[in-house]
């Protein structure tokens, strides 16, 4: 369908036919009053008042307020007719739509993100956050890589958001043998998921408490700037830090040095904001539920390139006008019909 078309559903002319049955119609109840008015000019004797009165309203039927009133009602019918036609013209609203863009999760599963300084901890605080994230990016392709103190690939890249999301729920520290916070090997293995460079932008969002202590994070972020792909960075914790909750043999404890002192994570955001810096990406912390999506896919949406959809937008159906139209046409007949009952 495109912009010129007048009518939507052209198969419902044959509706302006009762217009011009409407005239008819008219026009043989304008004769027969004619000639009731001609029968009753002549009327005399004892029923000379009720034909007085009859001929009265009759006279006016023809010569007063009756004639256009007839005449509107058939105008009314004719765009009543067109509207049910659908009337269609001028452009639709155009809408860039962007084709996509690839993005590969690396998601912190240390037992320091088991610490419960967000709710309910910080892994499944940031679970939720990514299955919200999933949710809004219709178009793009996910994967995720899970890390601690080595990285692993936990979902190849994806269009199936649905099953994503599902799959992050499965992400514990019980499934990498290795602790610890090792940036470099995790945004190393975010870059070999992603496909060779081409019209769609590619990203990277790093989730975690941890610090680059050694400084590899930083290095991979530079080589994957190179590249062109850029790094997102979540600092999930709070400054305030945390103790870290672990399961023991009487219930849950609380994780411990090698000097049995309980150890405190807190945020320390200066690896991550570097990592982003890098790459042109941006360092974000935890705020309301759902504060990834909005920043996070404006960034990476705006960088995919964008496809005009103003060819294929229909006309704008216009038969609400018409309907109008129609309504007011036909208020006159409806008064008169109220004023007689």
């Amino acid at each position: 369908m495109n912009s010129a078309a007048w009518f939507l559903l052209p198969q419902a002319a044959w509706l302006l036919l009762l217009a011009p049955a409407l005239v008819l119609a008219t026009w043989a109840g304008r004769v027969r009053r004619r000639r009731k008015l001609q029968q009753l000019a002549r009327g005399h004797g004892t029923e000379h008042q009720e034909r007085s009165a009859e001929l009265a309203y009759h006279r006016r039927v023809i010569h007063g307020g009756g004639r256009w009133r007839g005449w509107s009602a058939c105008a009314g019918l004719a765009f009543a007719a067109l509207a049910a036609m659908q009337p269609a013209w001028g452009k639709g609203r155009s809408a860039l739509h962007p084709q996509g863009a690839d993005l590969i999760i690396a998601l912190d599963v240390s037992r320091s993100m088991l610490a419960r300084d967000l709710q309910p901890d910080r892994l499944e605080r940031a679970r939720e956050e990514i299955r919200q994230l999933a949710s809004a990016a219709a178009g793009c392709r996910i994967g995720v890589v899970i890390f601690a103190g080595e990285a692993r690939l936990w979902v190849p890249l994806s269009d199936d958001l649905v099953s994503v999301a599902d799959l992050v729920g499965l992400a514990q520290p019980a499934a990498l043998r290795r602790g610890g916070t090792d940036l470099g090997a995790a945004l190393q293995t975010a870059a070999a998921a992603l496909p060779e460079p081409g019209d769609r932008p590619q990203a990277v969002l790093l989730i975690s408490d941890g610090e680059d202590l050694a400084g590899s994070g930083l290095r991979v972020a530079v080589e994957l700037a190179q590249d062109g792909v850029v790094v997102h960075t979540v600092g999930m914790a709070s400054s305030g830090g945390s103790k870290i909750v672990v399961p023991g043999e009487d219930g849950e404890t609380f994780l411990q040095d090698q000097e049995g002192q309980d150890v405190l994570s807190r945020l320390d955001p200066t690896s991550l904001q570097a990592i982003a810096a890098a790459t042109g990406g941006r360092y974000l912390e935890v705020g309301v539920a759902g504060f990834l999506r909005v920043p996070v896919l404006a960034d990476i949406l705006s960088r995919a390139p964008q496809s005009s959809a103003e060819d294929s937008t229909p006309p704008r159906n216009r038969y609400v006008l018409f309907l109008l139209v129609a309504f007011l046409l036909f208020l006159p007949s409806y008064g008169r019909h109220a004023a007689r009952g």
